[in-house]
């Protein structure tokens, strides 16, 4: 963690309100998704900051690298995100929304197209909106960088969408998950989003919840890709400066993190100048002062157990996702892991941005002679089971599991560090 430039002023990219001072920084991270083949260290680093905002309390990176630069050099990037609440959920915004045969559904977004199913079996037209092709993107950018959700997140503006609007028509419900988190201009994406619907339609949004991962000092949930970390009043807030009313805020509960599915309408009346949640903001601003200050705590017990677990045998990491990579670089943790593993076929071989620890396969922690005997899980708490009962002689020849997540049912090294 370094400090802070005090020179320079920063504004909340929702309210323009002027943010406090202190911040959780750090210097020379690697973009996450630099997984490379070579064994010198990332090329591709930047600088992160995390701020919250006293006014409207959102949490959000204050100082953040260029899509350009953390756009994927690999075609196989891709994320994932939950799906198994979209049957209720689809019927939810139907019923809300009177929606019929024959209603015309846009989707804006790479994780659109499962809820976007859902509409189509129920009778109505159905767009899934192809923005980088509507942008001129091409989906492989001369081989040499691969357009994802950071080059997405600044096509949701009207230059774009209004072409798509005039082809289409004006839409019962446009839809996008899981692409608001990480928008610069938030604003002024919700704005254009918004003007695709018809009088009375309706824009659909889907986002994470920061929630638990705030509340429980988490640091893997830090990621150079999220610009904001909404809550429920946060994003309320945010809503409110673009000129939108909540009609319903749906709250979808997960392991790590809970999702916010949120049903908005134009709302005319609404006075974007000014948006103050003064006692929301209050307790975002004591909680987020909290994940701060208790980092360089957590930093050092980390290393202190680490170092003394390193002592009976080597470390390794289960999983090679973001959340795995920003645990490692963001802490400091690089030199006590001998690899990381994952059975994902287009991460064989390869190795984790910033200290180029391998990838390798599950297999190694069964073997007879592994000289691995502490791994820290990094997948999510509904599968630590089944990772543990694929790897059970791992436990048998007297290797320890720990998570790295707070929530996590099974044991983490710092709440056993006690026992």
């Amino acid at each position: 963690m370094v400090s802070p430039d005090p020179a320079i002023v920063r504004c909340c990219i929702v309210c323009s309100h002027e943010l406090e001072p202190g911040s959780l920084s750090f210097d020379d991270l690697p973009v996450c998704n630099d997984f490379s083949m070579q064994t010198d260290v990332s090329s591709r680093t930047h600088r992160l900051e995390m701020s919250v905002c006293a006014q409207c309390g959102l949490v959000q990176l204050s100082d953040f690298p260029d899509a350009d630069l953390i756009r994927p050099r690999l075609p196989w990037i891709a994320y994932n995100e939950p799906g198994v609440h979209l049957d209720a959920l689809s019927r939810q915004i139907a019923g809300r929304l009177g929606l019929q045969a024959e209603s015309l559904v846009l989707g804006l977004g790479c994780f659109d197209a499962p809820l976007l199913d859902r509409f189509r079996l129920a009778g109505m037209w159905v767009d899934d909106i192809d923005l980088r092709a509507e942008a001129g993107f091409a989906a492989q950018d001369s081989g040499a960088s691969y357009p994802y959700l950071e080059t997405l997140q600044g096509l949701l503006r009207s230059q774009v969408l209004e072409p798509v609007t005039k082809r289409t028509g004006a839409a019962d419900l446009v839809c996008c998950r899981y692409l608001l988190e990480h928008c610069a201009d938030p604003i002024g994406a919700l704005k254009a989003m918004a003007a695709m619907t018809r009088k009375g339609g309706a824009l659909f949004i889907e986002v994470p919840d920061a929630s638990k991962f705030l509340a429980r000092c988490d640091y893997s949930f830090i990621w150079e890709e999220h610009v904001s970390y909404f809550t429920e009043d946060s994003l309320t807030a945010c809503m409110q400066a673009a000129g939108l009313r909540v009609l319903e805020c749906i709250r979808i509960n997960g392991a790590l993190e809970d999702a916010l599915a949120v049903l908005l309408v134009k709302d005319d009346s609404a006075d974007t100048r000014r948006v103050v949640l003064r006692d929301s903001a209050e307790s975002s601003v004591v909680r987020f002062e909290h994940y701060r200050q208790a980092f360089p705590a957590i930093q050092a017990r980390y290393h202190e157990l680490l170092d003394r677990r390193r002592q009976d045998g080597d470390i390794a990491v289960f999983g090679a996702g973001h959340q795995a990579i920003m645990f490692v670089n963001a802490l400091g943790l690089q030199t006590f892991f001998s690899c990381v593993v994952d059975d994902a076929p287009n991460k064989l071989d390869y190795r984790i941005p910033g200290p180029r620890i391998p990838i390798v396969r599950s297999s190694v922690l069964c073997d007879a002679d592994t000289l691995i005997r502490t791994c820290l899980l990094t997948v999510n708490p509904n599968v630590e089971r089944r990772v543990m009962e694929n790897c059970a002689a791992f436990r048998k020849r007297g290797g320890s599991w720990f998570s790295i997540f707070p929530s996590s049912s099974s044991p983490t090294l710092l709440n056993m560090a006690g026992q």
